[in-house]
């Protein structure tokens, strides 16, 4: 045998004599069964504890039932519209013009949606006799222009409203018509007015942390006593539309809602009933039910596993971790954690996986004891204890 036959017949050898001692090596005494090859290499990872922990927690189905309009129901009315202030100013403005400086203001605001026309109001008190004209502008339009005084109310032009939906008006004051002069305007009570081409009905809605937390959906039914069906009668929540249809006049409708169609909140919610002016809807036993879990029960799961003084010491040498993931959530409530006297706690739990460091102060040479509980309803998935 030449010496490289030799080299490579030496190389096999010495590789399966790792894997014999590999395969030899004890860990019945709790440790992580990897003997001399591990004291050479280290373990890649040891599991002390894994656990597929599944369903938890226990609930009961519960709801809130809102009636809205109470017994004269909910009137949405045709041929109404609807003025909607969508900015307002109290303070007082000054608007000055001289020779060598101005003073103007510039106001913010955005176009509504469904609306006809959009009216500017506002008091003028002017100061002096020679002065300019008040000058009223969107971008380079002109809207206004008049030396006008006392309340001053106009409707924007159409042309002058672009598609973005975002204006600032800005309020200047022409030259005085003395040279010298002064042009000094003080406007107050500026209100930009939307007129809608809608007839809306608004109704709170507070809902509790726990109702959000534990939604399974929301209903809502109504009777129509009279309709006018030109244009479909919406429902709104949170300016998110969950209904639009044309319902029949002597029906009842029920129809169910997620909250990812609602985005319903803790505190107020508002609800809107609402047409267009060339419709009529008049609805009676009107109703929003929230159906959602709740609990008062407490789940709890324990498990007992055995460390041995070598599983310690390998502790000690490495970061140990509590891994494990929350796959579904049916009712959120805290989890709290522990292992013999160590706890913790999550506050607000989300499908997604954890890894929780641990200590080796927090474990024993003997029997530990491992504890998860809730108020609330989870599936989790495996629970592990180990070293990486």
């Amino acid at each position: 045998m030449d010496l490289f036959s030799k080299t490579i017949m030496g190389g096999i050898i010495i590789y399966f004599a790792f894997v014999i001692m590999f395969s030899l090596s004890d860990g019945s005494d709790g440790g992580d069964g990897f003997g001399f090859f591990d004291s050479l290499f280290g373990s890649k990872k040891t599991v002390f504890l894994s656990k597929d922990v599944g369903t938890f927690g226990t609930v009961k189905s519960a709801r809130r039932i809102f009636n809205l309009g109470g017994e004269s129901g909910v009137n949405i009315s045709s041929g109404k519209k609807q003025d909607e202030i969508i900015k307002e100013i109290g303070e007082d403005m000054e608007i000055t013009a001289m020779l060598f400086s101005k003073q103007g203001q510039t106001i913010y605001f955005e176009r509504p949606a469904n609306f006809e026309n959009i009216f500017v109001e506002f008091n003028v008190d002017g100061k002096y006799s020679s002065m300019g004209d008040l000058i009223v502008k969107i971008g380079n339009n002109t809207i206004y222009r008049s030396k006008d005084k006392g309340l001053v109310c106009f409707t924007i032009p159409e042309e002058s409203l672009n598609s973005t939906g975002s204006y600032n008006i800005t309020i200047i004051a022409d030259k005085s018509e003395n040279v010298f002069g002064k042009t000094h305007y003080i406007i107050s009570d500026l209100k930009i007015i939307a007129q809608k081409d809608v007839f809306e009905v608004f109704f709170p809605i507070p809902l509790e942390d726990y109702e959000i937390d534990g939604w399974n959906e929301g209903i809502i039914d109504f009777i129509v006593e009279e309709a006018v069906r030109s244009s479909p009668l919406e429902i709104i929540i949170n300016n998110n539309v969950v209904y639009s249809q044309k319902p029949l006049p002597m029906e009842k409708y029920e129809m169910t809602f997620s909250n990812l169609e609602a985005k319903m909140m803790p505190k107020e919610n508002i609800v809107v009933f609402s047409t267009k002016s060339d419709s009529n809807y008049i609805l009676s036993n009107v109703h929003i039910s929230v159906k959602y879990y709740d609990t008062d029960t407490v789940t709890n799961k324990k498990y007992s596993f055995y460390l041995s003084e070598k599983d310690i010491n390998l502790m000690k040498k490495n970061n140990v971790k509590l891994n494990f993931t929350i796959d579904e959530i049916t009712m959120r409530r805290p989890i709290k954690i522990r292992i013999n006297e160590f706890e913790t706690q999550i506050s607000s739990p989300d499908s997604k996986a954890y890894e929780i460091p641990l200590n080796v102060s927090v474990f024993l040479t003997q029997t530990n004891r491992l504890t998860i509980e809730t108020s609330g309803a989870y599936k989790i998935g495996d629970l592990a204890i180990g070293i990486k």
